[in-house]
């Protein structure tokens, strides 16, 4: 488990397992990329959840209607900036 968190939950059980997985890995990749597109022409501070709105909005234009949920928007920021230093500090987390 990433240093990024510092409880076990049932949130928290549940992303990793997602995490883990192909649609995990996946869905990470989107929210790196689309991160970075976003930081990098504003370098002000961007939401998570507008993120994975863009990923529904651009799956559905392609006919994935693979569900995304919304409990992991704020551990996947947690993991985008511990694990991309060009991040850190993009998205406002809350403890």
């Amino acid at each position: 488990m990433s240093a990024a968190f510092e409880e076990d939950s049932p949130i928290e059980n549940a992303f990793w397992k997602f995490y883990e997985s192909d649609d995990g890995k996946e869905l990470y990749v989107e929210l790196v990329t689309l991160a970075r597109l976003a930081y990098a022409t504003s370098q002000e501070k961007i939401g998570i959840k507008m993120l994975f709105e863009v990923v529904r909005y651009q799956r559905r234009l392609h006919q994935d209607h693979r569900a995304i949920n919304n409990n992991f928007t704020a551990l996947y920021a947690r993991v985008i900036m511990a694990d991309n230093p060009d991040l850190m500090g993009a998205f406002d987390i809350r403890r």
